[in-house]
């Protein structure tokens, strides 16, 4: 099977262009990025685990909000989810989280549409890896 496009480390601007191109998004009199989504988009609280392994299992509040999964599960759901990404054209971005260059932790995101993977950008993480400086974060 040949590989589709992997986009990489693309500039929030680029991410807004792919956005409107290929989900019809639009950007916001503010300057806000809109895209209309199906009824099932949302994140449920119950839909969160983290895999219980050594260094997890007395670190974590375990709970209904941080739900154990272990890692035989985790390892098939990933598998299931590079297959489906091998499929399909996807954005990729590695970047920091935290904003301090020396405790920051380097995260990759791969993502099926621009537009999440914009709101990784200014939402979550801020920060490409490769050169710890600001993403210029632009209106995703």
């Amino acid at each position: 099977m040949e590989r589709m496009a992997v986009h990489l480390n693309l500039d929030s601007n680029t991410l807004i262009e792919h956005a409107k191109q290929t989900l019809g998004a639009q950007v916001s009199a503010n300057g806000a990025l809109c895209v209309t989504t199906g009824k099932r988009t949302g994140r449920s609280p119950k839909d969160r685990y983290i895999v219980q392994t050594e260094d997890t299992i007395d670190t974590v509040s375990w709970g209904p909000v941080n739900r154990p999964m272990n890692e035989q599960r985790f390892h098939a759901l990933w598998q299931r989810a590079e297959a489906h990404c091998a499929e399909k054209d996807c954005y990729r971005g590695h970047y920091q989280v935290g904003a301090d260059r020396q405790l920051g932790v380097p995260v990759s995101v791969t993502t099926e549409w621009a537009g999440t993977n914009c709101s990784a950008i200014t939402c979550s993480f801020g920060q490409h890896q490769n050169n710890n400086q600001p993403h210029p974060a632009g209106h995703c």
